[in-house]
């Protein structure tokens, strides 16, 4: 039952994703047979990437938010205002799955009230972490981050306009396997950037806001996306991830290589395109991880 009268609509950030390339899986859907066991291959292959897209998002966002310990806060916060930080930086994920498309979302705002970038920050991360193990297992996704107004109807089931622009971005913009930013989220992320403050606690939210921006590009057609191969998440990581995403980029971009050159083959000028924009971009970042271009 939907309980409108006590329902908040308040702001929210949400990340559309939809896991890309099922159609081709679904062709083969015609072998199986139901009492044949041994013929439920294409259904496995279908399902697989979509199970392991929702396993790995929900696991990479818990792991950031678990993130914030005690131990970490200490660095750079009094410990008696440890406690306060954490209540207000919680971030709770809601999760909508619908076949082959997912919906994240998160209020920008505290238990305070107030609002706050730290569910901007988390999803920006998680999608970095999503692409690059997406695109290593040769799942690719796309996607789109929104920030705007919105309302939980019951557990897991969100609706507004930040959804609709998601989608809409995600369907007309995105092209590629990429994630755009919207323009709202950005505004957001600055506007908080730029408060004046005057407490720790706000200038370690602050500086979460800063951090952001450090998982966001601008691509070459203009729209912004997230950099899951950019100076922020190299700077996030330590030297041993940075080795094992180094083999995984590595491996990403010779997938990407091959179904660009499969798609030429098959005189595919619409994939061959979108691949050869993805390979551009990841050619772009490939320096960083020390990695030579073919």
């Amino acid at each position: 039952m939907i309980d409108l009268e006590n329902a908040k609509i308040d702001y929210y950030v949400v990340c559309l994703i939809d896991v890309l390339g099922l159609k081709d899986k679904f062709k083969h859907w015609d072998a199986v047979e139901e009492d044949k066991p041994d013929t439920f291959e294409p259904i496995i292959n279908s399902v697989l990437p979509v199970c392991h897209f929702q396993h790995i998002f929900n696991e990479f966002f818990a792991n950031l938010e678990s993130g914030r310990t005690p131990e970490v806060l200490k660095k750079s916060l009094p410990e008696s205002e440890i406690g306060q930080y954490l209540r207000c930086t919680e971030c709770k994920l809601g999760m909508q799955w619908f076949s082959d498309t997912f919906l994240f979302y998160a209020p920008t705002f505290n238990s305070s009230g107030k609002r706050f970038t730290a569910p901007v920050s988390y999803l920006l991360m998680t999608c970095c972490l999503a692409m690059l193990d997406s695109l290593f297992y040769g799942h690719p996704v796309r996607g789109a981050i929104c920030v705007g107004k919105g309302i939980e109807l019951t557990k897991n089931n969100f609706f507004g306009p930040a959804f609709a622009e998601a989608y809409s971005l995600e369907r007309e913009v995105a092209g590629y396997p990429r994630v755009i930013v919207s323009s709202e989220t950005l505004q957001f992320v600055d506007e908080v950037q730029s408060q004046h403050v005057d407490d720790p606690i706000s200038q370690k939210m602050k500086n979460l806001a800063r951090q952001c921006m450090t998982f966001v590009t601008r691509d070459v057609d203009g729209q912004y996306v997230v950099d899951y191969l950019g100076q922020g998440i190299y700077d996030y990581t330590s030297p041993e991830e940075r080795d094992k995403i180094t083999v995984a980029v590595r491996a990403i971009y010779e997938f990407v290589i091959s179904e660009w050159r499969r798609f030429c083959d098959e005189s595919n000028g619409k994939l061959a395109l979108r691949y050869h924009l993805l390979r551009e971009y990841i050619e772009s970042r490939l320096p960083l991880w020390g990695i030579k271009q073919q």
